[in-house]
């Protein structure tokens, strides 16, 4: 063999056995398994804490039925006009029609009326609705609610009457001047004086009783301050938090509706 050959051959076989002889491939640096997937939170305990919005179609319409029928002490501001002082002057008497009847005259004089003032008070809204005073009293089961009725229909009743006794009084009061006006004789003329003068008399106490019984109907009805701020508020929060056990809602869902103003989906 030439040396040529022998060279050749013996560098093929060095090559050979250090490719036989090399390390394996370097393994990857382990970093460990990857953590399992976490379940989605359920409703029953939602991301960010305890749940206090409605997530369900029955805690939802727990939530606006709290919403409606709650109960509310609210403040109320009403405006009225504080009137106009107004003078007038009149005379009643005989020899001043053109056959000596009757005559009668009135001057009627007013001042500017004055501005408008505020009255303060506070009432009761059961939801976006506010109460009278007996529906109030029902609503919380007051004993007393019978009764204010039965008041508020009695002043009605009695202001109806009287104010008809004073439209009677207006009719008798122009039938009298009329009368006396036309009277031929001077009996006549008394009598329809007498009429007129009656008629005054029942206007004057119809209107007057008539328009105070109207009033405190009025006020029966709408006006909370004889029941007391305090038991008024103490009976509002009894009734509310037996709506809210009624309903099943938890104290922080209850607060969340009345600050916010209802449920979120």
């Amino acid at each position: 063999m030439s040396p040529l050959l022998l060279i050749a051959s013996f560098l093929v076989e060095t090559s050979v056995a250090q490719d036989s002889q090399a390390p394996p491939p370097a393994r990857p640096i382990d970093e460990g398994d990857d953590p399992p997937p976490s379940d989605p939170p359920s409703n029953d305990q939602p991301r960010g804490g305890q749940r206090d919005q409605p997530h369900t179609a029955a805690e939802l319409q727990a939530a606006m039925s709290f919403k409606s029928q709650h109960l509310e002490v609210r403040q109320v501001t009403s405006w009225r006009g504080s009137g106009s002082t107004v003078v007038t002057s009149g005379y009643y008497g005989y020899g001043g029609g053109p056959r000596g009847g009757s005559s009668m005259g009135v001057g009627v004089s007013s001042a500017s009326p004055e501005t408008f003032v505020p009255e303060h008070a506070w009432t009761v809204f059961q939801g976006p609705m506010r109460l009278s005073v007996p529906d109030y009293l029902t609503v919380v089961g007051d004993d007393r609610a019978d009764d204010v009725r039965r008041r508020i229909r009695s002043a009605r009743t009695t202001g109806t009457l009287f104010s008809a006794i004073g439209v009677a009084g207006v009719g008798a009061v122009v039938a009298g001047i009329i009368g006396s006006a036309n009277a031929d004789t001077h009996a006549e003329r008394e009598d329809w004086n007498t009429v007129a003068l009656v008629g005054t008399g029942g206007l004057i106490v119809g209107f007057t009783i008539g328009g105070a019984a109207q009033s405190s109907a009025s006020r029966l009805t709408t006006d909370y301050s004889k029941l007391g701020w305090e038991p008024t508020q103490a009976q509002v929060d009894a009734y509310n938090e037996q709506l809210r056990q009624q309903l099943g809602l938890s104290p922080e869902q209850a607060w969340r509706i009345l600050q916010d103003g209802g449920p979120r989906r």
